[in-house]
């Protein structure tokens, strides 16, 4: 009885010590240490993730990031850019940050699992608000958690809900994939060529 007692302690410290390890992200981001898999990358995220499911996973904005232009596998993850992404929405002309997506992140959220997906929750931020200028793009910047930029496109936003009957819509362009995707109307979302060394 004794000696089961002692080793019922000496596993319990062993796993206290194991599970209370150094965090091997250095604290840098919540999101440096999350495994990342596939998760139906170059799908059209928002007619998923704001019809079938929960509230709780319904997307703002979502897309993915590919490594290469002239990907022809969009499941393929060796072609997919991941790593802690983030989208940064700036003003037209680039002279001042209006809103990033890094500050609308749920460090719970499993969605950060899936490999190159880009995506804002829509609890944490109810739309991509309508630029209020006479200019309504945004200039969209993609980075790593470090701050190198990946790629940018510039895009407008109506400030209206996704909607499932037009997902290529030219004037709310909220779900990427719906127009990024090959064969479609864009490539896919792809790093500039001397940006791959940033993709994980």
């Amino acid at each position: 009885m004794k000696r089961n007692f002692i080793l019922f302690i000496a596993i319990s410290i062993t796993l206290l010590i194991v599970g209370c390890g150094e965090d091997k992200s250095g604290g840098a981001s919540p999101l440096a240490s999350v495994t990342q898999g596939w998760h139906n990358q170059g799908k059209n995220c928002l007619a998923c993730h704001n019809y079938d499911l929960q509230d709780e996973r319904k997307l703002l904005f979502a897309g993915t990031v590919y490594k290469k232009e002239d990907t022809t596998n969009l499941d393929d993850l060796n072609g997919i850019c991941g790593g802690d992404l983030n989208v940064n929405f700036w003003n037209a002309s680039r002279t001042k940050l209006m809103f990033a997506s890094k500050d609308y992140i749920d460090p719970n959220s499993k969605g950060n699992r899936g490999k190159g997906n880009i995506f804002i929750l829509q609890r944490l931020l109810l739309n991509i608000p309508k630029q209020s200028t006479k200019d309504e793009r945004y200039f969209l910047e993609i980075t790593d958690g470090k701050g190198n930029i990946l790629t940018s496109y510039i895009h407008q936003f109506s400030g209206l809900a996704y909607d499932i009957k037009t997902p290529t819509d030219f004037s709310n362009r909220i779900s990427c994939n719906a127009c990024h995707t090959k064969g479609g109307v864009r490539s896919p979302i792809y790093v500039d060529s001397d940006k791959e060394q940033f993709c994980k």
